[in-house]
């Protein structure tokens, strides 16, 4: 297999003829030289790096593009090489299938990772006391609950009694508007 594919700059999607992409039809596909890491879009069939042509077949691949002054990471240091991340063998793309960048995530500046060190993260549960801590702290709730508090849960209301106040009120304003309706008529205004 060749290093040298036809690939949608779209979608990713790799087929065996030129012309517009058969996964996306957002646009035509392009030469792409898998053999690098990452890959190269190339203008033509003929990788101008490594050599590849499209539709041979694959030699060894490339060696690794050399660093440059913009590849210095972020924190400004150089890492040395014995920390350095070891790139792995690009793998071939087949036509018709699609293949998905994976991206490692770069480690904040400053902080050394080491691949054999368990990451030092608490928690879902440790997390959550820690969270209801500082917000009682924050409240001022005490951590212990003051003698005098209960313990026991809040009773339930019974339903009925809520029902029974709302016909209470709804009687008492019909008295209040029939009393109003009686003076108005003993007074002559209608």
């Amino acid at each position: 297999m060749s290093g040298v594919v036809l690939r949608c700059r779209t979608c990713g999607t790799t087929q065996d003829h030129p012309g517009e992409c058969d996964a996306c039809s957002e646009g035509p596909v392009a030469y792409f030289c898998g053999d690098h890491s990452p890959g190269l879009w190339l203008d033509g069939p003929v990788c101008g790096t490594c050599g590849a042509r499209y539709g041979d077949a694959r030699a060894k691949p490339a060696p690794p593009a050399s660093r440059t002054s913009s590849s210095i990471p972020r924190s400004g240091t150089r890492r040395s090489s014995s920390t350095r991340a070891t790139s792995s063998p690009a793998r071939p793309a087949s036509p018709g299938v699609r293949r998905i960048p994976t991206t490692a995530t770069p480690p904040l500046p400053g902080r050394v990772t080491d691949p054999d060190e368990a990451p030092d993260t608490p928690s879902l549960a440790d997390l959550l006391v820690d969270m209801a801590e500082e917000g009682r702290r924050a409240r001022g709730i005490p951590e212990e609950m003051p003698p005098w508090a209960s313990t026991a849960p809040p009773r339930a209301a019974v339903p009925i009694f809520g029902c029974l106040f709302r016909l209470f009120l709804l009687l008492v304003l019909l008295a209040l508007v029939a009393v109003a309706a009686v003076s108005l008529l003993l007074s002559g205004a209608f």
